[in-house]
């Protein structure tokens, strides 16, 4: 299971939990909510535990909020249904927003 760039499978190992079980839970819970849903309290404890032993407090942080599923592909999200269409509360996927930023960084 990575989280911004930090493994945290070996972390999850060491308290006997499974990192696949663990993002099966999660993204069934999103996806049972339509993209977006609270960490599933058993999960939620665990991902508190890797990141106190860790010593990464943006991992308490974030586990306060709701996962959601991003997609890579946007548009062409091979899921069903699609990602783009179903994730979030906003009106457009984050990813798309930075990708209107570099764009127009680009033609300047």
């Amino acid at each position: 299971m990575l989280c911004a760039g930090v493994d945290l499978t070996p972390a999850l190992a060491t308290l006997g939990v499974s990192a696949d079980d663990t993002i099966h839970s999660i993204e069934t819970a999103c996806r049972r909510a339509g993209g977006s849903a609270a960490i599933p309290e058993r999960m939620r404890k665990h991902l508190l535990s890797v990141g106190t032993i860790l010593n990464i407090g943006w991992i308490a942080e974030g586990v306060s909020t709701p996962a959601r599923i991003i997609c890579q592909r946007s548009a062409f999200c091979p899921r069903e249904p699609h990602c783009k269409g179903a994730a979030t509360t906003r009106e457009r996927p984050y990813l798309d927003d930075v990708k209107e930023m570099v764009l127009r960084a680009n033609r300047a």
